[in-house]
């Protein structure tokens, strides 16, 4: 079966409503998607205020250096700070500051907030959609894989 160019039209404008949504709201934490690095730290340090930083990046499954930027930029914001960790000066301690705190705060109300954005579907339909992206995400990452793995052989040749 062909694709249905529709189909991907709406996909697309979904995509970019999304992004809008969740990026350029109103909120003054918007650029904290729930769901995303600054705020997956700021949401694990609000449950544990202090916390090594190679813990972190265990927690995240980051890299060191990815980890490190996210730091750089939320410790920039005035939202966590570091600091040496007692008698390890290589290790860092990762602490959360009452600015970061009201951050966090402030990403779980959004998250809840969210939670509305499908309210036009009965739970019927919006457990078919899920089934229907589920279905579609599958089916684009094997073809993704497979076009890899042609890759991968064209290259060995």
């Amino acid at each position: 079966m062909k694709d249905n160019p529709i189909l991907i039209e709406r996909l697309l404008e979904l995509e970019k409503l999304l992004q809008r949504y969740y990026g350029h709201g109103k909120h003054k934490y918007c650029s904290l998607h729930p769901k995303r690095g600054q705020s997956r730290i700021l949401s694990i340090l609000k449950l544990k205020p202090e916390i090594p930083q190679k813990e972190l990046a265990f927690m995240l499954d980051m890299r060191k250096q990815s980890l490190g930027e996210l730091l750089a930029k939320l410790e920039d914001k005035g939202f966590i700070t570091r600091t040496p960790a007692p008698g390890d000066q290589r290790a860092m301690i990762v602490k959360l500051t009452p600015l970061g705190t009201q951050a966090a705060s402030e990403i779980d109300l959004k998250s809840k907030h969210h939670h509305h954005l499908f309210s036009c579907f009965t739970e019927e339909e919006q457990n078919q959609f899920e089934n229907y992206l589920n279905r579609l995400i599958k089916s684009i990452k094997k073809e993704i894989k497979e076009a890899r793995e042609e890759d991968d052989r064209n290259i060995n040749c």
